[in-house]
């Protein structure tokens, strides 16, 4: 039983070690770290106890499969995308700010214009009867 828990916890953490080094979009990602775990579940039927040494030298290092995924021509591809969809998705909301903040200002000197002219009006009219 103890065992089986830290084989967990050490799973786990190579897990979360692999995932740290990936630079790619959450479901490639998710599919990577799918192919690994089925990988581990394989090394689990061979050791009883698996160790960090063991999934480096079965499995390989994080920063090596990362960069074996990289590696992939399609990858510098889905990877440029990403950044780009990243940038378009800083630009919209920088520009949805830009937009709520103008119309907020906006609608401060409409309303600021309202009370001034108000009041300039009701001085107005009471000069006016004043002068009646």
């Amino acid at each position: 039983m103890k065992t089986n828990q830290n084989n967990k916890s050490i799973v786990n953490s190579y897990l979360r070690q692999v995932k740290a080094s990936l630079l790619c979009q959450p479901s490639m990602k998710r599919a990577v770290l799918n192919e690994v775990e089925n990988r581990i579940v394989e090394l689990e039927k061979q050791h009883t106890v698996i160790t960090m040494d063991n999934l480096y030298k079965e499995i390989g290092s994080p920063d090596e499969i990362a960069k074996g995924f990289e590696g992939e021509p399609e990858i510098g591809y889905l990877k440029k995308n990403a950044r780009k969809l990243n940038r378009t998705r800083i630009i919209c909301l920088v520009l949805i700010v830009l937009v709520v903040l103008s119309a907020f200002a906006t609608a401060v000197i409409i309303k600021s214009n309202e009370t001034y002219h108000s009041k300039t009006r009701s001085q107005s009219s009471y000069a006016t009867e004043k002068e009646n």
